[in-house]
């Protein structure tokens, strides 16, 4: 009854949902879609809010990720510069409250979801990677009307919210996880606790780009094209205004083990940059950059390591992250 109420620029005469979620429990669930329409069944994805409070859902909604992926998909992915699912139109119950997003079924022989880049020849990455200076580039300190709702690092929404959050939980990272990490590599933790604040506000200023904000091989469909691949992003719930290099330093962190990373990392910074310059941003030194890509990794990287570092075992969904998670930024710090 949503979809039908909600969808009013398909012609639809009936609606098969899935009794299987393709992936669900948490933040969201996706459920899949048959729309039939007068001759032709169109394969969707209904992505919807998760109305079961956990600890995801309840931060998903103090950071106003639904909201922010709706957003996206109404005003902005029509006029990104690389590829997303087709969206269809967003859900809404009935009192005209979004409640979900209906996108084009991308889970198919032509598509695989999150490549382990790890294994994958280097190009597949790099092909990543250039797409996200496409996009950055384009909007490069850019103000147009689509970007007006988009939050900036240091936006009420995550100032002092987030410095807040993890003064809150320091003193459990500290005794969970200090013995576990190189003196070194603590070092570098309470360097960015005592100054995160400070770091906030420094991706705020000046160089500001649209940012996909989750940038992850967990959240890339990669099309086939011949032998290589081509990402299609997904997963637009923490898009921000902010640095580009943002996206660049978590789809590093989050996408390789250690001993890639060792291999990719300079490669990948000089590469990234190499491309905003051929897509013309000139007046971005490298002196600036260096000093954004640091900050980046300290910032949304490290509060991700004390939300999912100090929560209890039976509220993690994958009971492994936090360790594999916090063992590579550490070791993207000090290597």
């Amino acid at each position: 009854k949503y979809i039908i109420n909600s969808i009013k620029n398909i012609q639809i005469e009936n609606i098969e949902i899935s009794n299987t979620k393709l992936k669900g429990g948490f933040i969201s669930d996706v459920i899949d879609i048959k729309l039939y329409t007068e001759g032709k069944i169109i394969n969707c994805v209904a992505k919807m809010e998760n109305k079961n409070e956990n600890f995801l859902s309840k931060m998903s909604n103090e950071l106003e990720l639904y909201n922010r992926e709706y957003n996206f998909y109404k005003n902005i992915s029509n006029i990104v510069p690389v590829k997303t699912p087709k969206f269809y139109g967003l859900i809404s119950d009935d009192n005209n409250k979004n409640i979900g997003v209906l996108l084009e079924n991308i889970n198919d022989n032509e598509h695989r979801l999150n490549l382990n880049l790890n294994n994958e020849d280097i190009n597949v990455s790099l092909r990543v990677i250039e797409n996200l200076s496409k996009m950055h580039s384009m909007f490069w300190e850019k103000n147009i009307k689509e970007f007006v709702v988009l939050k900036k690092n240091n936006d009420s929404l995550f100032n002092p919210f987030w410095h807040n959050f993890i003064k809150s939980k320091w003193n459990i990272f500290k005794e969970k996880w200090q013995n576990q990490l190189t003196e070194n590599q603590f070092k570098y933790a309470e360097h960015i606790y005592k100054n995160f604040s400070s770091i906030q506000q420094k991706l705020s200023d000046k160089n500001l780009t649209f940012c996909h904000g989750d940038v992850k091989s967990a959240n890339i469909f990669y099309k086939i094209i011949g032998d290589t691949y081509d990402p299609v992003f997904i997963d637009w719930q923490y898009i921000i205004l902010g640095k580009g290099v943002q996206d660049l330093v978590f789809f590093m962190i989050e996408s390789f083990d250690t001993k890639k990373m060792m291999v990719y990392k300079n490669l990948f910074k000089e590469y990234y940059y190499i491309k905003l310059i051929q897509h013309g941003i000139i007046n971005y030194s490298k002196e600036e950059y260096e000093e954004d890509f640091i900050n980046a990794s300290y910032y949304f990287p490290f509060f991700v390591a004390v939300w999912f570092g100090t929560l209890n075992e039976d509220e993690l969904i994958d009971k492994k992250f936090p360790s594999e998670f916090i063992n590579k930024l550490f070791y993207f710090y000090t290597y």
